[in-house]
């Protein structure tokens, strides 16, 4: 949500959130320690910050890639490569509408509405 432009809350797009099951097999997911990344990684462009792992993306040396997240850094964005031969064995186990509590969205008061 920190990167959706300013719009009013009705405008929102509808979220959802899957469960999925991965294999459990070593090596399947990567973690990328916070001290394994660039200085920039916080504060870069978004060129900059994309290109980080441009060799992930060229050879999926893992399954999925867990990047610390900017905005919350105590979670991980995990990232799955679907060129990744194990990528076919991902299940999704449930999915639901992620409702967003209008409190956390406050730019109607910003735009007059």
């Amino acid at each position: 949500m920190v990167h959706l432009p300013m719009m009013a809350y009705a405008a929102l797009p509808t979220f959802h959130l899957f469960t999925l099951a991965i294999p459990d097999e070593p090596g399947l997911i990567f973690y990328t320690e916070h001290s394994r990344l660039p200085p920039y990684w916080r504060t870069g462009t978004s060129d900059e910050t994309q290109s980080i792992f441009a060799d992930w993306l060229i050879d999926p040396f893992s399954l999925a890639l867990a990047v610390p997240s900017v905005i919350m850094d105590l979670s991980y964005n995990v990232l799955l490569h679907p060129d990744h031969p194990a990528f076919d064995q991902i299940a999704v186990v449930d999915q639901m509408i992620l409702p967003v509590d209008q409190r956390l969205w406050r730019y109607e008061t910003q735009m007059g509405k």
